[in-house]
């Protein structure tokens, strides 16, 4: 049983009509398996004689039944098909051509190969074919029977044997009509099935068609608009270019082309005319209709992504704006140069707000002035300068009042604003047409203004003035960051000069300290000396009065004079040196020529003596100075010169004057003993003596730089050692430093 259900149960089939098919051919072999197994018996038992001759047809007919049923069960339809209506055009072929020919039962059998070709095939061509097969069978009996060739029936045609195949045949034509309503009528009710659930579905489609939020259109190639889910009015029959901005139309006819071409969908964006005539963004998905394999029109998907455009496009403007503002505050905290800093904001504001003219502008409260720290118009940069505070502008508004102000000028008031006498600055041939004022402030007091206008009308919106506050909020903070660097550098070089003054105090202070033991130490020891002196030769000269040695009282005498005097000596240069810095001669202008000679006619006897050439330079300058101390300085120069001229044949001292890039030099020059490298620094402290034999008392070099020093100058001296000579040279501010003097001597 589990094989016979096996080979009855049918192949897997794509539709319900080849799936009804399969099962009528499935029945019709079952029939005629039947049929042929009982027409071996009926036939057997009316002619047992030809029993072997109905068993062989009955046989091979079941045989063929069964084969076909079997490779019906792998799925050759279409050849089971052919075999049964061939197989059973054989069997009555065979009754007809043995039972006589065309007036035998088996020629009618005809009819049921063409009812059997008619259900099992459903080919018009099959049925034609079979047809014609059949009537040139028929045709070939006739011919046979007329030639005598056809044998003679071997079966008496009987009533009784008559009624039998007719029998059989009413009954296989009345079971494949059966069959053949059974299958129409399947047909019939599967298609008002289907009828019903397309109409069902066309009315839902046509619900979702027309109440859509997307629009729908159908176009054919030429971009013709043929059905609409609304508005069929407005859109059916028209181009769909009316309904797209110029420039897109090009698009529009290429998308139409290569969705027919392609027969695939396309996707793409661009703004189409609303209801409103206004052009909004839309997602437009264009797709084919085929029909029997060929595109015939389009679909054309329109959704309006408006809203989520102007999203995603203010998302990226916010994207921006916050990238901006973040690049000026980092500017404005890295950078403390504030022209630098308001160059790169305009800049990075200019990226995202469109400007003809930008300022920044700082209110100066008590002079109602303003100053302009940076314009721009008309791409250039303007130094403008500082200008009065007027009432009535804009400026005088947002200092004021301390409010933001965006203004979109009209005409009447462009024409006014052109023929106002307001000081104006930038580009003067340019006249603004929309303009946003911002304030800047600090601890909420108004201290400037941020400006951007430009010479188009209606230009700015609330927006473009909330992204500018948003910026002066960061011009505000550069400004006071700017201010407080420049305070903390003044304070900063305020402190430098102090310290600078306090460490040369210090220096003055030690060197003073210094100058200060060494006198202490030179009034223990050189005042010491001559009192010692005196003292001795006293004691020396009351023992030689007692003795009465009048020779030695007088030599004892001449030598307590002598060291009185040297003790006058120094003590009057002591004085001399501790009067430099505190007594005030009047400055005046000086000739260094004139003075010059005054010291050498006052130095007379000791150059006369010596017999030394003394050079003075033409070209001395005219100094403002002492006029007294600088004739000492030149005396205390050329005579210690001459003092220290050693063994020299030709002595000589040259005076002149040397000039560099900032300075003019004097310099005195010997060819004496000169000064070794080490002790030319030495020789100008107070009482250095590079020998003890050598004349003087070692104060002169001292005063001489005391002196140099405080009128702003330099001293020092140059020799190349031992026999080489020596140069004196020193310096004096040429400015005339007055004030500069008399503060300092003071002190």
């Amino acid at each position: 049983m589990k094989a016979i259900r096996n080979i009855l149960a049918l192949p897997p089939m794509e539709n319900e009509a080849e799936r009804q098919t399969t099962r009528v051919l499935q029945v019709i072999l079952i029939l005629f398996g039947f049929i042929s197994l009982a027409y071996s018996i009926l036939s057997s038992i009316a002619d047992f004689q030809n029993w072997g001759r109905y068993v062989a047809q009955g046989g091979f007919l079941l045989f063929c039944m069964l084969v076909g049923l079997v490779y019906l069960h792998k799925g050759y339809v279409r050849l089971v098909a052919i075999l049964e209506v061939l197989v059973i055009w054989l069997v009555f072929t065979a009754a007809a051509y043995t039972g006589g020919g065309v007036r035998s039962s088996g020629y009618f059998g005809y009819l049921v190969v063409l009812v059997v070709a008619g259900v099992v095939s459903g080919k018009r061509l099959d049925i034609m074919v079979v047809a014609l097969l059949c009537a040139g069978m028929g045709y070939y009996l006739v011919y046979a029977e007329a030639k005598g060739i056809l044998p003679s029936s071997r079966v008496p045609m009987t009533p009784f044997a008559l009624w039998l195949d007719s029998l059989l045949y009413f009954a296989v034509i009345s079971g494949l009509l059966f069959l053949t309503m059974s299958i129409v009528q399947n047909a019939l009710q599967r298609l008002n099935r289907e009828l019903s659930e397309r109409q069902h579905a066309d009315a839902r489609l046509r619900g979702i068609f027309e109440n859509s939020p997307d629009l729908i259109l159908e176009t054919n190639r030429t971009g013709t608009i043929l059905l609409a889910n609304r508005h069929t009015d407005v859109y059916e029959g028209k181009q769909v270019c009316q309904f797209v901005q110029p420039n897109d139309c090009k698009l529009v006819r290429e998308t139409v082309a290569q969705a027919f071409e392609t027969e695939k969908n396309i996707t793409l964006e661009l703004q189409a005319r609303a209801n409103d005539d206004s052009f909004q963004w839309n997602s437009v998905r264009v797709g084919p209709v085929l029909t029997g394999g060929k595109v015939t029109s389009l679909v054309v998907v329109v959704t309006n992504i408006n809203r989520q455009k102007e999203a995603a496009l203010q998302a990226r403007r916010s994207a921006e704006q916050l990238a901006m503002l973040n690049e000026i505050s980092r500017t404005v905290a890295e950078l403390t140069e504030l022209k630098t800093v308001l160059e790169i904001i305009r800049r990075q504001l200019e990226k995202l707000v469109e400007f003809d003219f930008y300022s920044v502008r700082v209110f100066n409260e008590e002079t109602r002035t303003v100053t302009h720290l940076a314009v721009y118009e008309s791409g250039r940069y303007w130094d403008e300068a500082d200008t009065p505070l007027i009432p009535g502008t804009h400026a005088y508004r947002v200092f004021e009042t301390g409010e933001s102000i965006l203004h979109l000028l009209n005409e009447e008031e462009i024409e006014q604003y052109r023929q106002t006498l307001y000081p104006r600055i930038g580009d003067y041939s340019h006249f603004t047409a929309s303009l946003i004022f911002v304030p800047l402030k600090k601890h909420g007091r108004t201290i400037g203004a941020l400006s951007v206008q430009r010479h188009e009308p209606n230009s700015y919106t609330r927006e473009h003035l909330e992204l500018v506050e948003a910026v002066a909020i960061q011009v505000a903070i550069a400004i006071e960051n700017a201010r407080l660097f420049e305070s903390l550098q003044h304070e900063l070089l305020e402190r430098i000069r102090t310290e600078a003054v306090r460490e040369k105090l210090i220096g003055e202070l030690e060197q003073k300290n210094a100058e200060l033991e060494r006198f202490t130490y030179t009034v223990s020891h050189d005042l010491k000396s001559p009192l010692v002196t005196i003292k001795g030769f006293l004691g020396m000269l009351k023992k030689d009065m007692e003795q009465g040695r009048e020779d030695r009282v007088q030599k004892d005498m001449e030598r307590i004079a002598e060291a009185a005097d040297k003790m006058g000596i120094l003590l009057s240069e002591l004085l001399e040196l501790s009067r430099i810095g505190r007594i005030v001669n009047p400055p005046e202008e000086v000739d260094l020529g004139q003075l010059t000679r005054e010291a050498l006619e006052t130095l007379d006897g000791r150059i006369q003596a010596r017999n030394i050439t003394v050079t003075v330079s033409p070209d001395l300058p005219t100094v403002y100075t002492d006029r007294n101390r600088m004739r000492e300085v030149l005396e205390n120069l050329i005579d210690n010169a001459a003092k220290h001229m050693g063994d020299q044949p030709n002595p000589l001292i040259e005076i002149g004057r040397e000039q560099n890039e900032t300075e003019t030099i004097i310099h005195v020059r010997d060819n004496g003993i000169g000064i070794e490298p080490r002790f030319h620094a030495k020789i100008f402290g107070l009482f250095e003596k590079l020998s003890a034999d050598s004349e003087g008392s070692g104060i002169g070099l001292a005063i001489v730089k005391r002196i140099i020093e405080t009128y702003g100058g330099r001293i020092w001296v140059e020799s190349d050692g031992l026999g080489k000579g020596s140069t004196f040279r020193f310096t004096l501010p040429d400015e005339r430093p007055a004030q500069r003097q008399v503060s300092e001597l003071k002190d």
